[in-house]
């Protein structure tokens, strides 16, 4: 008795198809979820830790920067900031530049940026 292979034709197209949208579902899962692998590069996150002399205040959100000089550089500015009328106070102070897995990166001590020392 023959076998009648015509309905493979449409099979193979299904399959074709169901292939094609799990491709692009994961595609767009990558660039959702994961590392832009499609051209851009994904832009490193960063928390900082102030840490004052009684205290420890973790950054739980964190933020964006290019690079770790750039978060070193946000560190500095954040630094003088809070150090402003408040140097004799604060110098003690540091705050540790983490990484998106929270490993440390560079740790800023208050007194390094205090722009009334002489350096």
């Amino acid at each position: 008795m023959p076998v009648n292979l015509a309905h493979l034709g449409s099979f193979r197209l299904i399959k074709e198809a169901e292939l094609f949208l799990a491709f692009i579902v994961c595609g767009f899962k990558r660039v959702l979820n994961g590392p832009n692998t499609w051209g851009r590069q994904q832009v490193p996150h960063y928390h900082f830790v102030l840490k004052t002399r009684d205290d420890l205040i973790p950054d739980r959100d964190g933020s964006e920067w290019p690079n770790n000089a750039a978060a070193q550089e946000e560190a500095t500015l954040v630094a003088q900031d809070l150090m402003r009328n408040q140097e004799a106070k604060r110098g003690s102070w540091r705050i540790e530049v983490c990484d998106q897995d929270l490993l440390p990166r560079s740790e800023l001590l208050f007194a390094e940026v205090d722009q009334t020392i002489a350096h």
